[in-house]
Order: structure tokens, then sequence, then C-alpha cells
């Protein structure tokens, strides 16, 4: 618990969820916790653990840094909105095709990346997790089909942290943003080989110049699965 400052009550955790419009259920998976959890603190018949308040204080200070009514600010900088239709928004970087190269030296350096643009998708709900938007250059997961993404379209990614990979890569229904130390790809990720840290790229268009290709994650410093797009 921080020095200094009062417990976090159970009626300031009500009171910031109904400021900004939060379900007990939205508000127990921005802390990690149970919504029983949030049902008992803000009944009062349960204390908030001076882990939990940690995370607590930090979701507060995450809204408070967005500067707005209604806003959040993960910690990985991307900012949620509520808009006026009750649309609930992700603000987004965009690292584009010509951008690339610049975003990799500084992947390489380890140092923070300036991204020029930022662009909203429509969102389920807020998410602590890291999420870049990519804009598509090529037809190779073009197949016709529904899911398929056409040239030009943009895409939302969300990475899936580096020590989850060696726990397989699943379907996903738009394909993966792959980005390797020389490029960037979208693929579909259809087989992993635990044993060599090998995945197997396949593109979703059927013309003879996209063949599938294995891929060594040695090669690779991030993965994003691709959950939103527009065209």
């Amino acid at each position: 618990m921080t020095i200094g400052i009062p417990p976090v009550s159970g009626t300031e955790i009500r009171g910031f969820r109904k400021k900004n419009k939060l379900s007990q259920t939205e508000f127990a998976e921005l802390v990690g916790v149970s919504m029983r959890a949030v049902q008992l603190w803000e009944s009062g018949d349960r204390n908030v653990s001076s882990l939990a308040e940690k995370t607590i204080r930090e979701v507060f200070l995450n809204y408070k840094k967005a500067g707005l009514e209604n806003a959040y600010v993960n910690t990985n900088g991307n900012k949620f909105i509520t808009n006026a239709e009750g649309d609930l928004l992700v603000e987004v970087p965009l690292l584009s095709k010509e951008a690339f190269a610049r975003y990799l030296d500084e992947l390489s350096d380890a140092g923070t990346f300036q991204f020029e643009e930022k662009v909203p998708f429509v969102v389920d709900k807020i998410d602590r997790g890291n999420f870049i938007a990519f804009r598509i250059s090529g037809d190779s997961m073009n197949g016709g089909k529904i899911d398929d993404t056409p040239d030009r379209a943009t895409v939302l990614g969300k990475e899936l942290p580096m020590d989850l990979w060696m726990d397989g890569f699943g379907e996903s229904r738009f394909g993966w943003i792959i980005l390797t130390k020389r490029n960037v790809l979208f693929k579909d990720i259809v087989a992993f080989d635990r044993a060599t840290a090998t995945i197997t790229c396949h593109s979703r268009n059927d013309s003879p110049e996209y063949c599938d290709f294995k891929l060594s994650l040695n090669d690779v410093h991030k993965i994003f699965k691709v959950i939103k797009r527009t065209f």
C-alpha cells in the first residue's frame, strides 16, 4: 500500500467505474481480477489487497493521462476512448511499409520509434496489450473470401509476447503480421516446429508466386495477431 495515501475504497472504485462507463467485468479485466472480487470491494465485504491496489492506482493514473473523460491510456501508449455514439475506439500508431526500415533500426538500437500517424479502430473492450496498425501492400492474403485482406487495407495487430511463442500460434481469422529482421510479412502461420523453432508461413492467394515457406523465429523481432481491418 502506498504510504501517505488512503487505501482505495469500494466507493472510490464504483465512482470511477460509473464516471468512465465501465462495467464491473470490464474493470475486473483491467485490474486482472474476477468480477466477484470487484463486487466484494464495492459492497465493502472485502478489502482491496496491496497487490490489487497497486494495479488499480495504475488504472486510475492511465485514465488521467488520457486527459479526457471516458478515456484510458494503457501502459503501451494505446488510447481507448468512447465516442459520442457510444463506440469504444482504440487509437494506435500506424507502421507503413516506407517507415519499416527506420522502425527496425530503432528496435535494433533499443530506441523509441516516433510514429508519424495514428489511426482509430472500433474495439469490444479496453485491453492492456500492445497494438499497432499496418497498411497492407500486395494481395498475398487475398484469396477472394470474406476474411481475406486486399491490397492497401489497414489492419490492427495485437502483439503476441515473445515468451508465449513456444506455446504455439493457433488459428487467426485474419492472419498474422510478422516483423522479421528484413521485412514485414502478412501471412497465416500453418505449422510450428518447436524443436527447431520454425514456423511455416502460408498465403491465401493461390497464385504460384505465393508459395509456403519456413521461417526461423530467430529471425523474427515481433509477431502481431490481426484482429481488425478497415478498407
